[in-house]
């Protein structure tokens, strides 16, 4: 037979092998996978490798499927794991520019933000009423006045010693000033020029003995005075365990969890701490809304698996996150309340899936995508930052343990790209899965097809396909694929 051009007419595939259904609506199997066994192995293989580097490329071609392959396969795969912790940010008392992570099981982060939030609405005005109590103001009195007693006795000794050497002493606001008498008055400077050598020599050294007594006296004040506020700090303390005890054990009794008791324990402090130097608590109204608050970046109570976090725009602050600034008084302030999380937060615990070309072409991502996945610690920084083009000052975030698969999905070229020049590629990515866009035309594939059809259609919420338009779809198939017993999975 000679060789003829093949007529699209011709392209038809045999419909006898055409499910017998009338629309989708009677479709009972879907997320197949159409045909794609090795595929599916590969990606299976992919996920269950728990070891470094073993992140999944998926290479295929446009409008074959990929990214619907991929997020059924990995949502159904994640089923099987567990749901990861709850993340928050929270401020660190020891250095208020770097922000400290706490980690909660699934679902308690929420709960433990709204007890955090109450909490702080109560406690200036219970910490008020402790302050305001007769048994608190009785004991600070006496402590004010053995305070006030002893330093009248340590200044009444001075005067009385310096008296004796023939010095009169004053009290100023810049200090202690001391002066000679003789005959009850204070010698002027020409009535000590007027005294023999000896009366000025015995002035001489007893104004160095006064001298000796002025330093004695003050440093006797001196500890006097951090005595003071040691008691009363001691006082105010067990006054303020007291007054939020009942808050605090309540909190501690439903998060028995170490990264809460550390952070409640450095709330207690910082409590004692602030009162203690501030004369008006209305003054601490805010500060204790902002440093007491819990910046809850991941929750994850709505989750009964493993993540699975479909990144579509993978800018840089978008994937790893970013800390936010408002101006106050011409000066730009930020503090762990305006960190904000990325999707690596979210995938973490989980998966990732990215598309290789929407990653690659927003600058810098790649580079701190690597560096991330060799590190396995994902801190909060912006790009700017980053990369040394801000000088402003920042918060430094305590870095997260990261455990999270990364998913991309590219063409065959970005993947020979990549593999060829750039070294780390192959070192990260360990695990490729090509995606055939032709299969042969069986029963069990045009089956298949048929399931990605409803699944299609239901995801986006639209009418049922009735039989003649399926049968159109596998006819295009069949067409786009130029052999009758064939079908291109191009379809996008």
């Amino acid at each position: 037979m000679p060789l003829r051009k093949i007529r699209w007419e011709e392209l038809v595939v045999d419909k006898r092998i055409v499910p017998q259904i009338e629309s989708t609506e009677e479709v009972k199997k879907t997320q197949s996978f159409i045909g794609r066994e090795r595929a599916v192995k590969a990606l299976r293989f992919g996920l269950d490798m728990d070891k470094d580097g073993y992140n999944v490329f998926v290479v295929g071609l446009p409008g074959t499927g990929r990214k619907t392959f991929v997020k059924h396969f990995v949502t159904e795969y994640a089923q099987r794991k567990p749901v990861p912790s709850d993340v928050a940010y929270v401020m660190d008392f020891d250095d208020p520019q770097k922000a400290n992570t706490l980690f909660l099981p699934a679902g308690k982060g929420v709960d433990f933000k709204k007890d955090m939030e109450k909490l702080v609405e109560n406690l200036t005005e219970k910490i008020s009423k402790v302050f305001e109590g007769e048994d608190y103001k009785a004991r600070r009195r006496e402590i004010d006045e053995e305070f006030e007693s002893e330093q009248e006795r340590i200044t009444k000794d001075l005067i009385e010693k310096a008296q004796a050497l023939g010095f009169l002493i004053k009290f100023t606001q810049t200090g202690v000033n001391y002066y000679p008498v003789m005959n009850g008055k204070v010698l002027k400077e020409e009535d000590f020029t007027a005294l023999s050598e000896d009366e000025k020599r015995k002035i001489e050294e007893n104004e160095k003995k006064v001298q000796l007594l002025i330093e004695a006296a003050v440093e006797n004040v001196r500890k006097l005075e951090s005595l003071y506020k040691e008691r009363v700090r001691d006082l105010n303390r067990y006054a303020l365990l007291f007054a939020t005890e009942e808050f605090f054990s309540v909190i501690e009794a439903k998060y028995p969890f170490s990264d809460v008791r550390e952070f409640i324990h450095k709330i207690k402090e910082d409590i004692i701490e602030k009162v203690s130097s501030t004369k008006k608590l209305s003054d601490l109204e805010y500060y204790f809304r902002r440093a007491y608050n819990v910046n809850l970046v991941v929750d994850n109570s709505d989750l009964n698996c493993a993540p699975v976090v479909f990144e579509d725009t993978p800018t840089y602050h978008n994937l790893f996150g970013k800390i936010e600034y408002i101006e106050r008084e011409g000066m730009l302030y930020t503090d762990f309340n305006m960190i904000r999380p990325g999707s690596l937060h979210k995938a973490n615990g989980g998966f990732l899936i990215v598309d290789a070309r929407e990653l690659l072409v927003h600058p810098f991502v790649w580079d701190r995508l690597k560096k991330i996945l060799f590190s396995k610690q994902l801190e909060v920084e912006n790009i700017d930052t980053a990369y040394g083009y801000s000088t402003i000052a920042t918060l430094r975030t305590e870095p997260i343990p990261l455990k999270v698969k990364v998913i991309l999905i590219g063409t065959p070229e970005i993947y020979e790209l990549l593999y060829e020049y750039d070294p780390d590629f192959e070192k990260l990515f360990k695990v490729k899965v090509e995606m055939d866009w032709e299969l042969d035309a069986t029963v069990e594939n045009i089956s298949d097809l048929v399931a990605f059809i409803t699944d299609y259609t239901r995801e986006r919420e639209l009418l049922p396909v009735r039989r003649g338009a399926i049968e159109k779809v596998i006819w295009y198939s069949a067409r786009l694929s130029g052999d009758r017993t064939k079908l291109s999975m191009r379809l996008g």
